[in-house]
């Protein structure tokens, strides 16, 4: 019996998309539960705690005073965050590592907050590189 080369060549796609979707999904899944870990933190006001998990990225870009002031501004801005809702994501393989960017839209006690995260997937660790926080309340003193 003769296998024809397409039949394998489809096979063996099948086969490498299959492997693919499973670290996909996975590094997904973990950035969900990053996100779940950090609005935990930000509710209990432990801004030193999501600094000190983050990304070297991220404390590249800012240092701890600018980071908590950061958070404690948000926090004061729109109070404890209560729901969250993912919006998208985007997964992305490089030469500089795996990162997951996730949107969520997040209920708070001022009002709806958007927000952008974005995860270095490193193992089973997930580091926050980027944090984006969307809501006209931030705009204003």
């Amino acid at each position: 019996m003769r296998v024809s080369s397409r039949v394998l060549t489809g096979f063996v796609f099948l086969v490498a998309a299959a492997f693919c979707g499973c670290g996909f999904s996975k590094g997904v899944d973990q950035a969900k539960k990053a996100v779940d870990e950090f609005h935990t933190r930000f509710n209990a006001k432990q801004f030193d705690a999501i600094f000190d998990a983050a990304d070297p990225g991220w404390k590249k870009a800012t240092d701890r005073d600018t980071s908590d002031k950061f958070f404690a501004r948000v926090q004061r801005k729109l109070g404890a965050c209560t729901t969250s809702t993912s919006g998208g994501y985007n997964y992305n393989v490089t030469t500089s590592g795996t990162f997951v960017t996730i949107n969520y839209e997040t209920t708070c006690a001022n009002g709806k907050l958007a927000e952008e995260f974005r995860w270095r997937v490193d193992g089973d660790k997930v580091l926050l590189v980027a944090y984006n926080a969307n809501n006209p309340l931030l705009l204003t003193d």
